[in-house]
């Protein structure tokens, strides 16, 4: 499957802080990218389940608890989330894949939420496809999504905002050079990128793609 031709499902979130478990998404973007163009989108701010954001999470992304007051919680949303994506699935013949910027984020905080609600994501955790590990591939330095995407002169809108991110993600890995046609062959250069990676800083960056059966 030439991967430039397959629909791509891109994600991203915000949340009230750094730890999966006690913190929550506050934000949300599932966008659909039907080449060329993006097709459809499910993205909204989430009540935290009493959380609260904390003022470094406010910092960086500009939500506050007051923004979310009397909003649905994420966890609240799944079922809605899960019929969307399933749809999507369903229709894209396998033909997808899913995108996100440091996916080993997201997804810690998305699998959090599922197994506190003992739901299930039926996505095949094989098909995420995370740019950053490209990109470290190319610059070893300065590879946050908004620095990469200007150095690829590529509009990030507002940063942290998940709906740009998720968007800006599709658009960077469009834009990379020197990255096979296939998804198989993409695959491979990413898992070879992540143990790169994983020896030059000891950091294991599969470990949150293990929750769903990962690489």
């Amino acid at each position: 499957m030439k991967w430039r031709e397959a629909k791509i499902i891109a994600f991203d979130t915000e949340t009230t802080g750094l730890d999966p478990i006690e913190d929550r998404i506050v934000q949300f973007a599932f966008e659909i990218f039907d080449p060329p163009q993006f097709t459809a989108k499910l993205i909204g701010l989430c009540g935290t389940d009493g959380v609260s954001i904390s003022d470094s999470a406010a910092h960086v992304h500009g939500i506050t608890n007051e923004m979310v007051a009397g909003k649905p919680s994420f966890d609240s949303r799944l079922p809605e989330i899960l019929d969307f994506l399933s749809f999507i699935i369903k229709y894209s013949k396998s033909n997808y894949f899913l995108v996100g910027y440091n996916t080993p984020f997201d997804l810690a905080f998305i699998c959090a939420a599922l197994q506190r609600c003992n739901l299930e994501l039926d996505i095949d955790p094989l098909r995420v496809v995370d740019p950053v590990i490209f990109a470290r591939m190319v610059w070893k330095y300065g590879n946050k999504l908004g620095e990469v995407a200007q150095r690829l002169n590529i509009d990030a809108g507002k940063k942290h905002d998940a709906g740009w991110d998720a968007k800006t993600a599709v658009r960077v890995l469009h834009s990379l050079e020197d990255v096979p046609a296939t998804l198989d062959e993409l695959l491979t250069m990413q898992n070879d990128g992540i143990r790169a990676w994983e020896k030059r800083t000891g950091h294991e960056y599969r470990d949150t793609l293990k929750m769903v059966g990962g690489i």
